[in-house]
This record gives C-alpha cells, structure tokens and sequence, in this order.
C-alpha cells in the first residue's frame, strides 16, 4: 500500500505541473511579428494635427500641407526605397500589427484644440488603421511612439524641395 500512495505523491505534482503549462500556454496570445524585409506591397498614409489637415499618403504618392486660414495644398512626393525602408523599420521596431493601445485611460481632462493622427498601413495583404488624439491631455506608450513615427515621417517630408517650396501656414487654431 505505501509503494501506490508514494506514487500517487509523485504523479500528482507532474499532472497538476502539465495542467497549468496547457491553461497557461493556452492563454498566451502571440503578437504578431512583421517581417525584417520590408514587403513589396508596403505603403501608408496618415493625416495629422490639428484638423487632421495635413497628410502624408503613399498609396498615392502625395503629401497636403495645412495653410490653416489659407485651406491646404497637395503635391505629389514619393519616398526613395531607403526612406521607405527607414520607415518600414521605424513601424516594425515598434510592431504595428500588434493590438496598440491608443486610447488613454485618463478621461478627466479634454483640452481644445488637440491634434489627431489617422493612420493606414498596409503590408503582406493586410490593412491596419489607427487613430489618437490628444483631446484627452495625455497619450499611451503606443500612441506617443506612433507621434514619434509620425514626427520622423514628416522630417522627412520636411527636408523634400518640394515641401520646403510650399507656401507658410497662415493663422492659427484657437
């Protein structure tokens, strides 16, 4: 009898150890990785800022700039293959195609004006849209690091002739 009750004491761990490895293991959800070679059919396009006015597409190959009182104006501006792949691994050291988290828990304060981003970004046949905005004082982890893709997008922009060429911005939002 004590030889069946010491091998009960043994198997009972083992069982209850490979239990907790199936519900645990089950339960983990694996973020889904984008691969290190830029796809083929790689593009996006974000508008941002106050309005959401200015916007930068490369479905398109255009970029609108925001004159404020003075409307918007679009030209056409492709990115090279370094810029695009520069960009690529901007998005995929932060893994857009994981579930951000964009919406900020905090919900007491609202301030006006607060700029916005929309973004769409397709790759390996797969579209993903985002949005944030700073109407609420304050951004997630996620969101602050799509403003910093966005910011390094549009210093791209920035330094383009034909961006540089484009009239100021007139006026202001209140």
């Amino acid at each position: 009898m004590p030889d069946r009750r010491q091998a009960r004491l043994f198997i009972f761990p083992i069982m209850v150890s490979i239990l907790l490895l199936l519900v645990v293991g089950c339960g983990t959800k694996e973020e889904p990785a984008m691969p290190e070679t830029m796809p083929a059919d790689f593009e996006f396009s974000v508008r941002y800022g106050i309005t959401s006015k200015n916007a930068i597409n490369t479905f398109e190959d255009k970029v609108t700039k925001d004159l404020v009182s003075d409307g918007t104006i679009t030209v056409d501006l492709a990115f090279s293959e370094t810029e695009m792949r520069s960009i690529y691994d901007r998005m995929r050291e932060l893994n857009v195609l994981r579930d951000l988290k964009l919406e900020s828990r905090i919900k007491n304060c609202f301030q006006t004006p607060f700029t916005e981003d929309y973004w769409k970004i397709q790759m390996n046949g797969e579209t993903r849209i985002f949005h944030w905005s700073e109407e609420n004082c304050s951004l997630t982890k996620d969101a602050a690091k799509l403003k910093e893709l966005r910011e390094f997008v549009h210093m791209i922009v920035s330094a383009q002739k034909v961006y540089t060429d484009l009239p100021k911005a007139k006026g202001g939002y209140h």
